[in-house]
């Protein structure tokens, strides 16, 4: 694996196998949710994916190839269906909570005092951050040691 062309036609191997495998198994899932056959003629299958898994594979697709994109196909609409189904029998889900309903049930924000209140009410209605450099004053420098960390800037 000194070169460039080992590598790339090892990663065509790869990819060749890799989409053998899907293909595999693909088929033994189309085979066994298969009613039509019996038990003998899977385990016949199987048995010639496991001796001779190239041509059987090719054979299993040429021959049932229609009838499995049928199958797939209605599985999708069966499952489909019954999705649609369990989605009208389930009630309604209850209205979505208001942003500021979860915001003051989380703590981060606490709302202005009313008008009323007094002025020695503490409660700003705003993020500790802001209170502080409130209390400041606008002039107050954001490099001052006393300001809190704040966030990007």
């Amino acid at each position: 694996m000194n070169s460039f062309w080992d590598w790339f036609w090892l990663m065509v191997w790869w990819f060749f196998f890799v989409a053998y495998l899907m293909v595999l198994f693909q088929v033994l899932r189309d085979l066994f949710r298969d009613d039509t056959l019996n038990g003998w003629l899977k385990a016949l299958w199987v048995v010639a994916l496991i001796i001779v898994p190239f041509v059987s594979l090719l054979i299993y697709l040429i021959a049932r190839g229609r009838r499995m994109g049928e199958r797939q196909m209605q599985d999708a609409v069966d499952a489909k269906a019954a999705t649609d189904r369990f989605i009208q029998s389930e009630p309604a889900a209850p209205e979505a909570t208001p942003p500021i309903r979860s915001l003051r049930r989380s703590h981060f924000w606490t709302p202005a005092p009313s008008p009323r209140a007094s002025s020695t009410n503490s409660s700003s209605g705003r993020w500790p951050a802001e209170q502080a450099s409130h209390r400041r004053g606008p002039t107050a420098s954001r490099d001052d040691s006393s300001a809190p960390f704040i966030l990007g800037g």
